[in-house]
């Protein structure tokens, strides 16, 4: 888990810490590149801001943009499953969870056996990076 941890800090703050923590609960929102949401039901995590493209130009096809943010969760033990707004997520390679989501409130539930069940709101903001490390009780 502080390997991740570490990778994720590095990747925020541009280089390499000596340590990285976070404490269970602790919310990064950090500023990321832009996310919009378009009405169809794909994610286009980067696309161009509104009033780029106009009607006739670019794949949006004159539809209205919505902007959206990112989510990422490190998730403690990493044998749970993640749910954010009742659907689950499936891990990434370094075993953490990212999804791309309308901006407002999203519900994040995080299950294991042998372990309480962690149910928490967070609120997504637009063109942002939002890390959520969760660390399970038994």
């Amino acid at each position: 888990m502080r390997r991740v941890l570490w990778i994720v800090a590095a990747a925020l703050a541009g280089f390499a810490p000596t340590t990285a923590s976070a404490d269970p609960g602790y919310v990064y929102d950090a500023p990321y590149a832009p996310y919009y949401y378009s009405p169809y039901p794909y994610y286009y995590p980067w696309a161009p801001p509104p009033g780029i493209y106009g009607p006739s130009q670019g794949d949006f096809g004159g539809d209205q943009v919505i902007p959206a943010g990112r989510l990422l969760l490190m998730v403690d033990p990493v044998s749970a499953d993640v749910y954010v707004d009742g659907r689950k997520l499936s891990p990434r390679r370094d075993l953490t969870y990212q999804v791309g989501l309308l901006v407002g409130n999203h519900t994040v539930e995080v299950r294991a056996d042998g372990y309480r069940t962690h149910r928490q709101e967070v609120d997504l903001r637009p063109n942002r990076r939002t890390v959520l490390t969760i660390r399970l009780q038994r």
